[in-house]
């Protein structure tokens, strides 16, 4: 995530391979500036997934919900707030409570990080990420190959995260 021209100007980065990488600009705006491909992107998302679990919908009020978001992280975020409605919903519709978002939430960083604040930023993304394998897991009753594609990891990989954060199967009561 550099910009190439600079790091070129810096001698950071090979001319030449720039000039090759180089053939064809793109500027794509953030989907927050790209309010209908929400939609879209959603029903993209959810034909994705469908393979992997039962056909699901979005209700009237879900898609008001999507298209009102901000999107702070653009098309991954949209991405992960299906695959965990999807995971989360209990009936072919996805609802508002599925999608688990706040339709007016900013996202305010501090101009700088201390040691401390990085810290803890840390942390929280790790357990996040647990807590993230932790629910796929649960809601594919433990079965490694679907929580991998869901995930879109390799199965070695998952195994690899679950010895990391110590996640063990627990039997489903």
């Amino acid at each position: 995530n550099k910009n190439l021209a600079v790091e070129v100007r810096s001698q950071q980065f090979r001319n030449d391979l720039w000039y090759r990488l180089n053939v064809m600009k793109l500027e794509i705006p953030p989907l927050r500036n790209r309010r209908t491909d929400i939609v879209r992107f959603a029903e993209y998302f959810l034909n994705k997934f469908k393979k992997l679990q039962q056909p699901k919908k979005l209700t009237a009020d879900a898609l008001a919900v999507l298209e009102r978001y901000q999107w702070p992280g653009n098309v991954r975020e949209l991405q992960s707030t299906i695959q965990r409605a999807i995971a989360l919903s209990d009936d072919d519709l996805i609802t508002t409570e599925d999608l688990a978002i706040e339709p007016n939430i900013s996202v305010n960083l501090p101009e700088k990080f201390d040691a401390d604040s990085l810290h803890s930023a840390l942390v929280s993304l790790a357990e996040s990420e647990k807590n993230h394998i932790q629910f796929i897991l649960h809601s594919v009753k433990w079965n490694i190959s679907q929580a991998a594609k869901i995930l879109q990891i390799g199965r070695n990989t998952l195994y690899a995260k679950m010895k990391e954060y110590g996640i063990e199967h627990q039997e489903e009561k």
